[in-house]
């Protein structure tokens, strides 16, 4: 059966499992009688769709680091960086150290979403953490 990863009221992930209760202290429900997909809101009855995200956005990148760390993904930059050489490779490491914000719409990460690295969703899932963690 197909089911949603739930954390902090959120679809996380989509998993094909035997049962819901295979995985203890991991929330998930039934991705066939509540349809849905990653980033979407779950209030423990009902599957929301997420509001869609400003695709111009920018967050703090002190906070966009932290929330990759809270979502494992610390290692997207590293990642990024060696599928690049030589110049691109340095321009992209500096601007990353140097910029102190993070565009949604930044080359890192259309480049790491149309090479598999991350989804969109996920990306939005970021920034709306970070926004949060900004805010804190």
């Amino acid at each position: 059966m197909r089911a949603h990863i739930i954390k902090d009221g959120k679809i996380t992930n989509t998993i094909w499992i035997d049962a819901l209760d295979k995985l203890p202290g991991v929330e998930l429900i039934d991705a066939e009688a509540n349809q849905g997909k990653v980033g979407d809101n779950w209030d423990g009855d009902t599957v929301t769709p997420q509001a869609p995200i400003d695709e111009n956005i920018s967050v703090p990148k002190w906070a966009a680091e932290i929330a990759l760390i809270d979502n494992d993904l610390d290692t997207l930059p590293a990642t990024y960086f060696a599928s690049l050489s030589g110049k691109a490779k340095k321009k992209a490491q500096i601007k990353w150290e140097k910029d102190p914000i993070l565009k949604r719409r930044s080359a890192m990460l259309i480049t790491a979403i149309n090479s598999g690295l991350i989804t969109s969703a996920q990306v939005d899932a970021l920034f709306i953490a970070a926004q949060k963690i900004a805010a804190e």
